[in-house]
């Protein structure tokens, strides 16, 4: 009988160890199924990752071998739409010496920003570099493309310290132009000056023909004055410098309706009050899809604040508010209000935020926005979405990249805007992998031209769609337009054609 009960126990031991051996084996053996799985995930989410580990048994390294390789071709394929899209940028709207936009790439932004409605006070700015032809004739053209692009490092290095919004260009031979929005006229003046006492430096260096460097003439213009009028009114103080001497400038202010006259301090003060008492007048503006019935896909929100009986938009404050370091205080209230507002009257469709860089750049803002997110209902959070530009993703795209994963822990949906503004090598959508893109709206216009600047945008849509994200065509404001965007792998358009924006 102990004999037995021995045999019984021996036989339960080895049963034991053979399930431990086997599950270890089986885990072993099923490994490479689960890496195959993260690597179809993955890929699925068009990160193009490949396993290291290739397993021995035969089938399973067949299976690897044959993702790995699919992985790889798509990782190149998209490469090579970012590449083409990079050419057709760079020769479009590209100049070869300085570096900077060209004529093209500046009257597509120039049409794009004074189409907008809403605008603030803004900057026009004309440099002309004294001399460039006797320089180029005595010297060579070594000399003379020197000259260009040291004036070029000038002025890109002033734009990176006064804003990325600003639009920076050479138009022509010596002359370059900055458009600069959100500055008032003392801001502009002593940008100009800046500008001045910097290029001075280049005849210092010998680079410049002789002590006479450069003229420049600015002017200050509000949402009253026209494109025709702005560009007249600069070209005219550029003219007046010249007729001065060397070295000289001249700022003009054009500001018609004088809503400059609430100074800095008091535009201070203004904005602390309407954040204490959380006050933002707040707007909404739809975005429909692109398609036989088409029906409202998202809200976008945009604000503005009241005093002294009158309504200020965004862009009249936003930019003294980043100066003021106000930003992440102005986002933390727009936030709340729009939580707010979908949970009291419960809209049918999401409701996107615009979120500044110098709020995201800050780790307490995203930690702040990922406790006030893990407060809410999945009902709630169905309905909130949230916006960054691309201007501010090419500052920050480590911080970037920590939003766009924290949103995507709180399945928060959110997008890019202003996409194709910028120079940029788009490798920054594989990271960050938004749900949508907004495209510049001087694409849209692009897309209703000319052939060759048509392409552009069908390149660009076939390179986002590469990568399962949808497009958005903004600013819409007629029908050739929009039937234009029918050609192309749109799939929602934004604008006044579309819908205005409307008081929530």
């Amino acid at each position: 009988m102990a004999g037995d009960e021995r045999f019984i126990d021996i036989i339960f031991v080895i049963g034991a160890i053979t399930l431990i051996v086997g599950s270890f084996a089986l885990r072993y053996l099923f490994q490479p199924l689960v890496e195959l799985e993260k690597q179809a995930e993955a890929i699925q989410q068009r990160r193009f990752m490949k396993m290291t580990n290739v397993p021995k048994t035969r089938e399973l390294k067949s299976v690897v071998l044959s993702m790995n390789r699919m992985a790889e071709k798509l990782e190149k394929e998209f490469a090579s739409e970012v590449e083409t899209a990079q050419w057709l940028q760079a020769k479009a709207f590209k100049d070869p010496v300085s570096g900077l936009g060209n004529r093209s790439f500046f009257e597509s932004q120039i049409k794009s920003h004074f189409a907008e409605r809403e605008r603030g006070t803004d900057g026009l700015v004309f440099v002309s570099l004294a001399d460039l032809g006797k320089l180029n004739n005595e010297r060579g053209y070594e000399s003379a493309d020197m000259f260009i692009q040291a004036t070029a490092d000038i002025l890109s290095k002033k734009v990176a310290m006064i804003s990325s919004f600003t639009t920076l260009a050479r138009l022509s031979g010596a002359d370059f132009v900055l458009l600069i929005p959100n500055v008032d006229h003392s801001q502009l003046k002593h940008i100009v000056q800046d500008i001045m006492s910097d290029l001075m430096e280049l005849n210092t260096a010998s680079i410049s023909y002789s002590i006479a460097v450069a003229n420049i003439g600015a002017v200050t213009i509000d949402g009253s004055v026209e494109r025709a009028s702005a560009m007249s009114q600069a070209d005219t103080a550029l003219r007046e410098a010249k007729r001065e001497g060397a070295n000289t400038y001249k700022v003009f202010d054009l500001n018609v309706s004088r809503n400059v006259s609430i100074n800095r301090t008091q535009w201070k003060d203004i904005l602390e009050s309407v954040i204490k008492r959380q006050a933002f007048k707040l707007k909404k503006q739809k975005v429909s899809t692109l398609d036989d019935s088409p029906v409202t896909s998202q809200e976008e929100v945009f604000m503005g604040l009241e005093h002294a009986g009158k309504e200020y938009h965004a862009g009249y404050f936003i930019g003294l508010a980043e100066q003021f370091d106000l930003g992440d205080q102005i986002d933390k209230v727009i936030v709340s209000q729009v939580i707010h507002y979908i949970k009291s009257k419960h809209p049918s469709v999401p409701l996107t935020v615009n979120l500044s860089a110098s709020a995201y750049a800050k780790p307490e803002f995203i930690d702040w926005l990922k406790q006030i997110l893990a407060q809410q209902t999945a009902e709630v959070k169905s309905k909130l979405m949230f916006e960054v530009t691309e201007q501010s993703v090419l500052l920050e795209e480590t911080q970037a990249n920590v939003l766009a994963q924290m949103l995507k822990s709180q399945r928060v949906l959110f997008g890019i805007d202003n996409v194709g503004k910028q120079f940029s090598a788009f490798q920054y959508l594989q990271t960050l992998m938004p749900d949508y893109v907004k495209v510049d709206s001087s694409y849209t216009r692009m897309a209703a031209g000319k052939e060759s600047e048509s392409f552009f945008m069908h390149t660009l849509c076939k390179m986002f769609n590469s990568l399962n994200i949808e497009v958005i065509a903004t600013g819409v404001e007629s029908e050739r337009q929009l039937t234009a965007l029918r050609r192309f792998d749109v799939t929602g358009v934004q604008g006044y054609f579309v819908g205005r924006a409307q008081d929530m």
